[in-house]
């Protein structure tokens, strides 16, 4: 019961003083690339890993929050790959997201960050022939990401390091692998 209730103030408190404090910009646009783990929901795919490249539009309503909408676009190593003479079975993905970010104090230029976010998953497999593709298998789905993050300036502009997974229940009920994705990127503010 004392957990509960140090908890309960501890969120309280949090809220408070989120809500107190100004913002330094109001909203922004973040572009990120990196690496990912595929998704990995259809047998027999031939690469493990992908590039990713995510467009996010943001709003930061003060120093210790901030909210973003998401899209992303994943492409696995086998799409890029020469197929002339071999058939690959290769797998794209896409996701749309409303990300909330919730902000540490910073840490020197450092502003480290806990996101959760509730997404639209879209899988699909194709099997690559003579470097052309067909489609194999689709799959649509809704899930909750989670993810952690830093943020810093220097000389004036905005960069992003961030380590999140899209998501989360994707292993458990769809029998599948834990996607998780390692980007670098930049935020420009808008206003």
């Amino acid at each position: 019961m004392k957990k509960e209730i140090i908890l309960g103030v501890l969120i309280g408190l949090f809220f408070v003083v989120a809500g107190k404090t100004e913002a330094e910009n109001k909203y922004g646009l973040a572009i990120n690339c990196g690496f990912i783990n595929n998704f990995q929901q259809f047998s027999g795919v031939d690469y493990l890993t992908g590039n990713i490249l995510q467009v996010g539009y943001y709003y930061k309503f003060n120093n210790f929050y901030r909210t973003a909408l998401e899209f992303a676009f994943v492409a696995d190593h086998g799409v890029f790959k020469d197929a002339s003479s071999s058939t690959l079975n290769v797998e794209t993905a896409s996701y749309l997201n409303l990300r909330h970010m919730f902000y540490s104090p910073k840490i020197a230029e450092l502003n480290p960050y806990l996101s959760i976010s509730t997404g639209l998953n879209a899988v699909n497999s194709w099997r690559k022939t003579n470097n052309s593709f067909s489609a194999t298998g689709n799959n649509v789905y809704c899930d909750i990401g989670l993810g952690v993050g830093c943020d810093w300036r220097i000389w004036g502009s905005g960069f992003n390091l961030d380590f999140f997974i899209p998501a989360f229940f994707n292993a458990w009920y769809q029998k599948a692998r834990l996607p998780y994705i390692f980007s670098f990127g930049t935020k420009f503010d808008l206003m």
